[in-house]
C-alpha cells in the first residue's frame, strides 16, 4: 500500500481481504427445502463467484467480484478515489446479485429478505463494505497529508 497508511486503513483493507477470501468457502445460496440434486446448500461462495465471471453474466455480475479486485489493487498503489469509484460499482452489483436470486419457499431458519442467501453472500457484502470504508479511509489521509 502506498504512502505508509495509518493502521486502520490497513487493518480495514486485510480485512476486507480476508472476509472476501473466506466468502468463498461459505455457503452462498441455501435452500431450506433440500433437493436431491442439490442438498441444502445450492451454491457455494467460489461456485457464485465463476458463474458471476461467465459470459453472459459478467456485464451485469462482473462488477461484483473485478471491481472489488480492482479497487483492492488500486488502494495498494495509491488511487484511493478511483478505489471508490470500483468499491461503489461492486457494492451495487453485489447488492443486485442478492436481489435477482428469488426467494425459496418453505420454513428456512431465515426469512425474507435474503432467507435464501447463506453467510458467503453476507461475508462478501461485508467485504464490499469495508473495502469502500477503505477507500475513503486511504483518500482521507491523502487530502490530509497534501493540504
Amino acid at each position: 500500500m502506498a504512502d505508509r497508511p495509518r493502521r486502520t486503513t490497513r487493518r480495514l483493507y486485510f480485512t476486507s481481504l480476508g472476509l472476501y477470501a473466506v466468502s468463498f468457502v461459505l455457503p452462498a445460496v441455501i435452500n431450506p427445502n433440500p433437493t436431491p440434486s442439490f442438498g441444502w446448500i445450492e451454491t457455494w461462495g467460489w461456485q457464485a463467484a465463476l458463474i458471476s465471471l461467465a459470459t453472459p453474466m459478467v456485464v451485469i455480475l462482473g462488477p461484483s467480484n473485478l471491481g472489488f479486485a480492482a479497487a483492492a489493487a488500486l488502494i495498494a498503489i495509491g488511487f484511493p478515489r478511483a478505489a471508490i469509484a470500483c468499491s461503489v460499482f461492486a457494492l451495487a452489483s453485489m447488492a443486485y446479485c442478492g436481489i435477482m436470486l428469488p426467494p425459496r419457499p418453505g420454513d428456512g431458519p431465515f426469512r425474507f429478505p435474503g432467507g435464501h442467501l447463506g453467510p458467503a453472500y453476507y461475508a462478501w457484502l461485508a467485504a464490499g463494505v469495508m473495502m469502500l470504508v477503505c477507500g475513503v479511509h486511504a483518500y482521507r489521509e491523502r487530502v490530509g497529508v497534501q493540504s
